[in-house]
Order: structure tokens, then sequence, then C-alpha cells
């Protein structure tokens, strides 16, 4: 199953670093936008496979504050989880 969750990219002072609101613990950095972004995606997916060996469930896909839906392609980063 895939879930789409929003990735937060904050400037640091030697590149970006990167958390997710709705996963607790789950961060990463990039020396470039690019990299965080891809480093994130990596980090989301090993959460995921780590919450699954623990039995821990992912959070649903939060609903957006706003109220209104967001596309697939809305900056979100995708996280599977099996089992």
């Amino acid at each position: 199953m895939q879930r789409f969750y929003t990735a937060i990219i904050e400037k640091a002072s030697k590149g970006y670093g990167v958390f997710f609101p709705d996963l607790p613990g789950c961060t990463s950095f990039g020396e470039t936008v690019e990299k965080a972004a891809a480093n994130a995606f990596v980090a989301a997916q090993a959460h995921a496979a780590l919450a699954g060996e623990y039995g821990e469930k992912l959070p649903a896909r939060p609903v957006p504050r706003n109220g209104k839906s967001q596309s697939a392609n809305s900056g979100a980063i995708i996280a599977k989880q099996s089992g």
C-alpha cells in the first residue's frame, strides 16, 4: 500500500534538513534540495520497513490542514509498508 507523506525541507548551514510531521523520528539531510528529497524518500521507505518489522502501522494519510485534497504529485514522499 502506498501512502503519501509531506516532507518539510529546511535550509541548514551546510545543506538541507528534512523531516516528516506525520512520521516522528524520520529525518534526513542532503547537500542540495534534490539530494535532500532523494534521501528523504529513502528515509521514509526505511521508516516504513522498520515500522512493519515491529508490527507498527504507519499513520493514515492526514487530511490537509486547509481541508483541500492534495494530488499525488504535490511534493509528498511515498512510503510503502508491506504486510
